[in-house]
């Protein structure tokens, strides 16, 4: 791709660009493919060794291999969003694996990549979607004490840790273990939307979570918890390679009081969700 042309892409997406991954909702859903971004070499193939765990996923500063992945995971990673409900996708797109290798240049931007791997969805895939706001329960992560103090394991965010990682492709290791719907957030810079997302995406949660902490800034989160049982071999949902751990720990809810000095509260509002009009396996490479 010439830089005349990546300049181009990269101005026309512009609006579209924000912090992290968060993607704007009111233009992405006019996109067709030639409006996108797209990888400079890119590779699918189906995935039948039975290989665990699913969505093995490895990044690299010119490269994402996206191997072993449910279609589904691939498309909340196109939308930048994987707490997003996903309505209207075959069952195929969570029972199948497929490898997905997708090559880029050098320091290009994540949400960029986020919008290259939409552009492959809907070329290999032949995807056709669009995001509908509908209302639902959700939670409001707030203080649990107005004015009082935070729990211990919610500290003044790390600097190194915030992104881009002075040019590295991951995080260094002092920022800790990272996020895990098996039980754990360890790391050491996120904000409180950022936590509200990752909170958004655990089974645990079970529902959508929005920031009302009025918490500026980045912090330090160390956070155990006991996810939830998983479901009966054989029933309905269930996922072997994916399956929880279940531990004695408190519930993500205690835990959040606990040692975060947060909780969620009930309520109700519009989220967006991901409605899959059509989508085919892809052929082979």
């Amino acid at each position: 791709m010439t830089s005349t042309r990546q300049a181009a892409i990269e101005r026309r997406i512009a609006g579209l660009l924000v912090v992290g991954l968060t993607l704007s909702l009111q233009a992405q859903t006019q996109l067709q493919m030639t409006d996108l971004p797209q990888f400079d070499v890119a590779s699918v193939k189906a995935n039948r060794l039975g290989e665990q765990p699913s969505n093995n996923w490895k990044l690299t500063p010119t490269r994402t291999d996206f191997h072993n992945s449910q279609v589904m995971q691939l498309l909340k990673s196109a939308w930048g969003d994987f707490s997003m409900r996903v309505e209207g996708a075959p069952d195929w797109t969570l029972s199948e694996r497929y490898d997905v290798v997708g090559q880029y240049q050098p320091d290009t931007p994540a949400a960029t990549r986020t919008l290259m791997l939409r552009a492959l969805l809907l070329d290999r895939f032949k995807l056709a979607a669009h995001i509908e706001m509908r209302e639902a329960a959700m939670y409001a992560l707030v203080v649990a004490t107005p004015g009082g103090a935070l729990g211990p394991g919610l500290q003044a965010g790390m600097p190194a840790c915030a992104p881009p990682w002075a040019g590295r492709s991951q995080p260094p290791p002092e920022c800790g273990k990272g996020v895990s719907g098996r039980g754990f957030i360890d790391f050491g810079s996120y904000d409180m939307t950022m936590l509200a997302r990752i909170l958004s995406g655990f089974p645990a949660v079970g529902r959508p979570v929005i920031d009302k902490t009025g918490l500026a800034g980045n912090y330090k989160v160390a956070l155990t918890f006991a996810p939830p049982a998983p479901p009966p071999q054989g029933a309905a949902g269930a996922n072997p390679d994916s399956a929880p751990v279940v531990s004695d720990g408190p519930s993500i809810f205690t835990a959040l009081e606990e040692q975060l000095g947060l909780k969620l509260e009930s309520t109700r509002g519009q989220v967006p969700v991901l409605v899959v009009d059509h989508i085919e396996r892809p052929t082979p490479d």
